[in-house]
């Protein structure tokens, strides 16, 4: 709750009352060299190593997998939706590595 008795602000990490967590799934479809089976171990380290990063300031938990050559995360945070500002900061590695 608010100060004013409202919903806390979306974001917000008051302490008082039940947290609001939001479970995202994204999905980065980025293809692969060898046709449609996985990810390169390259890009997929580079992907875990920026979410890593982010867990505990912008994430508080998250896995990262993929299903073919589809790099899959799986995001609890409390930013809301419909658009979490830690997208952008996910989609570096894949620009970096490529």
């Amino acid at each position: 709750m608010g100060a004013c008795g409202g919903a806390a602000p979306r974001g917000s990490m008051e302490t008082e009352g039940p947290m609001r967590v939001t479970l995202s799934v994204l999905k980065a479809d980025i293809g692969s060299v060898g046709g449609h089976t996985l990810p390169s171990p390259a890009v997929l380290a580079a992907v875990k190593e920026v979410v890593e990063e982010v867990k505990g300031s912008l994430l508080l938990d998250a896995y990262v997998f993929h299903i073919g050559d589809d790099i899959v995360f799986l995001l609890s945070h409390t930013r809301g939706w419909p658009t979490p500002p830690f997208t952008s900061s996910l989609s570096r590695p894949m620009v970096e590595v490529s």
